[in-house]
């Protein structure tokens, strides 16, 4: 009996069904092989050096005389009575990915300089530098790039720096951190005339109208506080050679806009702490890094009379009264 070519075809295919099932899965392999992807190249991470540098301070040698120009220098954390810097580093997702403090004050002699490790890309570096009113406060804590609380029985001199970093591959990278001008305001207060006996104290009060506070939460990109905080210092009399008269007195504080109108309390204390005399100066403009001086009779004037107010960027604006 003949068989036709159809079966003798499907016999043949039969003999090299096992023949083409093999080839048939090594191309499979062969592509699923080539669509498999390349193992991924982990970037390595590069070290960044950080320094700090110019803290900019401009001064008035002779404020009386209006012809003398205001001189700008560059200082050093020391002669800018600069005693802790806080430095944190956020990537773009706004995590932390390093920090690290320099207590200047207890470490004299340490460098300004930190190192770390980073991975090559887009980081924000935010720093504080502040001066300390205790050896044992802390540094600032920066919890993110828009907030940093300073803690601490007063506030004084206070800096800030943020700016974008790109950071490079394959090779070491390095950061100069100048803060420039201080963030921080002041207000001074000077009285001319001869100070009564009893005059034990001379107390400070910005914002005397707010409640009192020791941690001072502000936003170290643009300086400003998240609040208007009551700033008060208090100033014997035994430390400016037993007499107030021509003394001058600080009270540093931060600022919720620029400028911001503060009013000052000047409270003169007898040693158990009970209130002599006492005047407040309301609507006195501030500004960041300015020194407003207020200066007059404060004794013997009438409380109507008016202080004489200056007001120049760092050092100082003065004011008469």
């Amino acid at each position: 009996m003949l068989q036709s070519p159809f079966f003798s075809l499907l016999k043949q295919s039969r003999c090299s069904f096992s023949s083409l099932l093999v080839f048939f899965l090594f191309a499979i392999g062969c592509l699923c092989a080539s669509c498999r992807p390349e193992p991924e190249v982990k970037a390595k991470e590069v070290e960044v050096s950080i320094a700090f540098e110019d803290f900019e301070v401009t001064y008035q040698e002779d404020s009386s005389n209006k012809s003398n120009p205001q001189k700008v220098s560059n200082k050093d954390a020391t002669q800018a009575a600069i005693d802790r810097i806080s430095l944190a580093i956020f990537n773009t997702a706004g995590q932390l990915a390093f920090s690290d403090i320099l207590d200047i004050e207890n470490n004299p002699d340490i460098p300004l300089l930190i190192s770390c490790m980073l991975l090559p890309g887009d980081y924000t570096f935010i720093a504080v530098a502040h001066q300390t009113a205790e050896p044992t406060d802390a540094a600032a804590d920066i919890s993110s790039p828009t907030q940093a609380t300073i803690t601490t029985s007063k506030c004084l001199r206070v800096y800030t720096y943020s700016q974008t970093v790109t950071i490079l591959a394959d090779q070491p990278n390095s950061v100069v951190v100048d803060f420039g001008k201080r963030v921080s305001s002041t207000v001074q207060f000077s009285s001319t005339d001869v100070t009564p006996e009893e005059v034990y104290s001379c107390e400070l009060i910005i914002n005397s109208s707010n409640a009192e506070s020791s941690a001072f939460i502000f936003n170290p990109t643009t300086g400003f506080a998240s609040s208007a905080y009551q700033y008060k210092v208090v100033h014997l009399k035994s430390n400016y050679e037993g007499t107030f008269q021509n003394a001058i007195m600080n009270v540093h504080f931060l600022l919720t806009e620029n400028p911001e109108l503060v009013d000052l309390t000047v409270n003169m204390m007898d040693a158990s702490g009970a209130i002599v005399r006492t005047r407040t100066f309301s609507n006195i403009e501030a500004a960041p890094h300015r020194c407003t001086r207020l200066t007059g009779s404060f004794f013997h004037s009438s409380v109507e009379s008016s202080f004489i107010f200056d007001t120049v960027d760092d050092p100082r604006v003065d004011l008469s009264f």
